[in-house]
């Protein structure tokens, strides 16, 4: 949340969220834009893109794409689009020792060494990626000056298009000298956290941050909008009816998307170079049989209203959020919801209910 703090997004923004898995600060991103702007959400690592998909689909948004690209290359397709970047970049992890979740190794001379290398040239990517009087966050997990307040003075010595933007309201968590005004730590004996460090940099020349961003680069490669081969159309009048404009789009052959008709055109750019590892996924084809998608239940923006809901009692959305059938007299699909938030679709049969839930967002831990 100290970075998400200094970025300080604002409705109709694109914002690059650089290193985004698991996706906790991509969809705080999200909340903060509302309706409008959207989020492209990176992830180099693609196993790792398994989980921020399905974290963003929770969440609710329909105005994010998710892509899996090396940040030089993602700034060759994105240069000067994004009015704000996220850069949690990958580092030494020292913060996570505390809670078991990091070695004591982390603290190896060598190991820092390598992690400040590889956020130099993430950093260098971000600046890329903005456009004049943009702002760029960067953040780590660690205590190191080197991945830390060392990073962010190298960075401005060789980028002069670039300053510190310091907030206010983080006066009490200044960098220690020499660090310069803007660089702001979390400590565990002080602030009740493992730790971690941020800081704003902004880029001179432009227009006014908030403005949002128009994706003018010529899009490569194949386009994922055309039509995949699919053996037909999704039975969308089974499940519900669309009531919003939205673009259905193909993708990885068995699946549709249903995006904003009006999302920003630099994702639109993203998806149709080819670059799409995810999006707000409406159906999915098992061999010839269609079903609703995970992430079409937990739409929030309004353009799809499912025909049925089901409201499980306590005990019963313990129950299906385990994986288990539940028993009720519904016919066909509907969305299991829970004091009426939404959970996932149910299909039954008249007497019980088929647990049609995402294995990866069952919870067994639930009692």
């Amino acid at each position: 949340m100290l970075a998400i703090g200094l970025l300080d997004p604002k409705p109709g923004e694109l914002i690059c969220d650089l290193c985004a898995s698991p996706g906790g600060k991509s969809t705080a991103i999200l909340e903060a834009l509302g309706g409008s702007g959207g989020v492209l959400a990176n992830e180099a690592i693609r196993s790792r893109t398994d989980a921020l998909r399905l974290n963003l689909a929770r969440q609710g948004a329909s105005r994010w794409v998710v892509s899996s690209m090396d940040p030089e290359d993602l700034a060759d397709l994105m240069e000067g689009t994004c009015d704000a970047v996220l850069a949690d970049v990958p580092c030494s992890g020292q913060s996570l020792v505390g809670s078991g979740k990091q070695k004591v190794s982390c603290f190896d001379p060598k190991l820092v060494a390598h992690a400040a290398g590889r956020q130099g040239r993430i950093l260098a990517s971000a600046a890329r990626l903005l456009r004049p009087g943009g702002r760029l966050v960067y953040s780590t997990c660690t205590f190191s000056w080197q991945e830390n307040e060392d990073r962010v003075m190298g960075f401005l010595a060789g980028n002069p298009e670039f300053e510190l933007a310091p907030d206010e309201r983080l006066t009490g968590w200044q960098s220690p000298s020499p660090a310069p005004e803007g660089c702001y730590r979390l400590w565990p004996d002080k602030d009740r956290s493992a730790g971690a460090f941020a800081a704003r940099l902004m880029k001179r020349g432009g227009s006014v941050p908030g403005r949002p961003a128009v994706f003018q680069r010529q899009a490569r490669g194949r386009r994922v909008g055309r039509r995949a081969e699919t053996g037909g159309n999704p039975p969308w009048q089974e499940w519900g009816m669309w009531r919003g404009e939205v673009e259905l789009v193909s993708f990885e052959r068995y699946r549709v998307a249903a995006i904003p008709a009006d999302m920003p055109a630099a994702l639109r750019g993203v998806i149709e170079a080819g670059q799409a590892a995810g999006l707000p996924e409406a159906a999915q084809q098992f061999g010839k049989v269609w079903q609703p998608a995970y992430g079409l239940a937990m739409r929030r923006d309004g353009a799809f209203s499912a025909s049925q809901a089901v409201d499980l009692s306590d005990d019963a959305a313990r129950a299906y959020l385990r994986g288990e059938s539940v028993r009720t007299g519904l016919r066909g699909w509907a969305v299991a919801t829970w004091r009426g938030w939404p959970l996932g679709w149910l299909h039954g049969s008249g007497h019980a209910a088929s647990n049609k839930l995402d294995k990866a967002a069952r919870l067994n831990s639930v009692q």
